[in-house]
């Protein structure tokens, strides 16, 4: 990826969790915070990346880390329009 100016944004973990959500129809920041938070920390990695996408062509960092808020990871979730 670097030979092709790819960043990598974030690695998602080989983890139960996406099969869990799936078999109960629920997405995987529906489950316990406990249980999800390493996958959450990659998902707001994600997250902040895409959110950023202006900011980019000015300054060419890394995303930070994941933000927490004591010891849960907070999503940020993208606001959706009603079309």
């Amino acid at each position: 990826l670097d030979s092709l100016g790819i960043p990598i944004i974030a690695v998602m973990r080989d983890s139960q969790n996406y099969v869990r959500a799936a078999e109960e129809g629920i997405g995987v920041c529906d489950m316990p915070p406990h249980k999800v938070r390493k996958d959450m920390d990659a998902m707001n990695q994600i997250i902040y990346w895409l959110d950023s996408w202006q900011d980019r062509g000015r300054d060419q960092r890394r995303p930070p880390p994941a933000r927490t808020d004591g010891n849960v990871t907070t999503l940020h979730k993208p606001h959706l329009r009603s079309v």
